[in-house]
């Protein structure tokens, strides 16, 4: 069953849980695969992953087409490196390492806002969105919306 951007934002608004996959690998095919799973998100990972920009395009349109929201980790809270993947197709960004809490907090757009601790759980390590295995917060970590 496709979910659209509104669908996930209102299912996580209204603490429902969705299952989401992350990925590092390259390439459209992967994406596609990833979003069949049933998967209702798949985040293409740009901070670690091993995926160009060049191939957002391609692969956002594959994981909408399967489906799933695509969704992007940034490499930085840049306003580029968070805006860009917005024109490339992606349905939100998940911005890493984010500084500024108060434009966060008070942006309509931010699903989580900025909190101090741990960007990411060492790889492997499977985790809700929004927090870590152990219940804490993944931290600094803002959901922007297209």
């Amino acid at each position: 069953m496709a979910i659209s951007e509104v669908d996930l934002r209102r299912r996580w608004a209204a603490g429902q849980p969705c299952h989401g996959l992350w990925s590092l690998l390259p390439g459209a095919v992967t994406g596609e695969v990833l979003a069949r799973t049933r998967a209702d998100y798949v985040v293409v990972d740009l901070q670690h992953g091993a995926m160009a920009e060049a191939e957002l395009p391609g692969v956002a349109a594959a994981i909408a087409a399967a489906g799933a929201v695509p969704l992007v980790r940034t490499r930085s809270p840049a306003f580029a490196d968070v805006g860009r993947p917005l024109d490339l197709g992606a349905g939100g960004v998940i911005v890493a390492r984010s500084t500024w809490a108060p434009t966060a907090s008070s942006c309509p757009t931010c699903a989580t806002p900025t909190t101090p601790g741990r960007s990411s759980p060492p790889a492997g390590t499977p985790r809700p969105v929004g927090g870590r295995s152990d219940g804490s917060p993944a931290v600094p970590t803002s959901l922007w919306w297209s």
